[in-house]
This record gives structure tokens, C-alpha cells and sequence, in this order.
């Protein structure tokens, strides 16, 4: 059954952000090219509504609660934080065109450091190597296209 989950989810959810991209935007090269990086701040801009991004997040805590056997609330989703204020927080963590190629998880992620008092000092450090990481991906697909 949870081999069943997995591969449902694997192929499902590329599936996913791949039908929400409704434009071709040469500048986006990370959206949908693999596993890790498919869904990412172009994706979540491109969920639209508030309603599809609740059920993005309520997808992504199910997911969570059922690979790990428990709720992972602390890691990806601050226990602070509705799901409302979830969802702004992570709207204007995209606000800046530098992290779009984030994935979502790592934007669920910072907006959780920070929603529970984590010193800025090493949350812009993180959000450096990040933005880093996504720029990497992005040469290296590339290169590998030449």
C-alpha cells in the first residue's frame, strides 16, 4: 500500500504542476524539468487561488503524516500559523523574483524558521544557499541541454 502512495504520488504530482504552467516562459527552467525541483514558486504562483493552494498544502501534510507516520507541523508548517497565514506568508516569500526557484517545501520551510523566532542571521544565510542551489540547478540543465 505505501509503495502503491509513493508511486501515485511521483507520478501524480508533476502531473500536477506541470498542467498548472499555462504559459511557456523560457525564462523558467527549473518548473516541472525534475522530481526535486518541479514545484516551485512559479508553480505556486501559478495555483492561483487561495482555494487550490489550501488544498496544495492540505495534499503536502497528508503526504507528510503518511510517509513519516506522524505530522511533521514543526518541519514544514508552523504550529503558529492558520493555514490562511500559511498561505501569505509563503505568497510573499515568492514576492521576490530571486526565490521563485525555491521549491515549495523549502519556502514552507523558511516561512516556519522564521514564524518560530529563529535568529535572521542564519535564516539569510540558508536563504543564500538556497537561492544559490536553485541558480546551480538552473546552469547545470543548461549545460546539460547543449
Amino acid at each position: 500500500m505505501k509503495v502503491f502512495f509513493l508511486v501515485v504520488f511521483a507520478v501524480v504530482v508533476p502531473t500536477m504542476s506541470a498542467q498548472v504552467q499555462t504559459t511557456f516562459d523560457p525564462q523558467v527552467e527549473t518548473m516541472g524539468m525534475c522530481p526535486a525541483c518541479s514545484s516551485d514558486g512559479r508553480t505556486w504562483r501559478a495555483l492561483g487561488t487561495e482555494g487550490a493552494k489550501v488544498i496544495y498544502i492540505g495534499g503536502v501534510q497528508e503526504a507528510l503524516a503518511f510517509l513519516e507516520g506522524i505530522f511533521l507541523r514543526g518541519t514544514y508548517f508552523p504550529p503558529s500559523l492558520s493555514v490562511d497565514e500559511m498561505i501569505s506568508a509563503v505568497d510573499r516569500f515568492y514576492e521576490q523574483p530571486e526565490n521563485l526557484p525555491i521549491p515549495i517545501m523549502q519556502a514552507f520551510r523558511m516561512v516556519t524558521l522564521k514564524a518560530n523566532g529563529s535568529d535572521p542571521a542564519p535564516l539569510e544565510r540558508e536563504l543564500a544557499k538556497l537561492r544559490r542551489d536553485a541558480l546551480d540547478l538552473r546552469q547545470k540543465m543548461q549545460q546539460n541541454k547543449k
